[in-house]
Formats: structure tokens, sequence, C-alpha cells
């Protein structure tokens, strides 16, 4: 995945978070940089619920980060 989507430490952190419903201000993960996140089309934002879940793209992502890990 390095070679073709470079990720932030605090992107990669925000992915995990995502994925695992921790909330991303416990982590200090500001709203702008899920709204970064959300730009880039990794996750989404219900404004109803206030819950961010990953798309397609970001579950991919996130599943080349533990594959790099060797955790799949």
């Amino acid at each position: 995945m390095a070679k073709t989507t470079p990720l932030t430490a605090q992107e990669r952190v925000i992915l995990f978070c995502t994925a695992t419903g921790v909330s991303h201000a416990a982590v200090g993960i500001t709203a702008h940089a899920m709204q970064s996140m959300a730009i880039k089309g990794f996750i989404v934002h219900d404004r109803e619920s206030g819950a961010y879940a990953l798309t397609d793209s970001g579950r991919a992502a996130l599943l080349a980060i533990l594959g790099d890990a060797g955790l799949t």
C-alpha cells in the first residue's frame, strides 16, 4: 500500500478508530482531520447519529495496512 496510497500516521489511526468504533476525540484526532478523511473518500459521516464508517476505499486501505504488517 505504501507505494500507491501513502497515509500519515494520523490517517492510519483514523482508519483504525473508525473500524473499531473508538472515539476519534478520545485519541486526540480533530473533527477537521476526520473531515479530511471523508473528503478523501476513506470514511463517511452519518450526521444524524454522529457515527463514522469506513467506505470501501477505507476498508481496502486498512486491510492493506494490516497485510503489510503481516496481520491478515
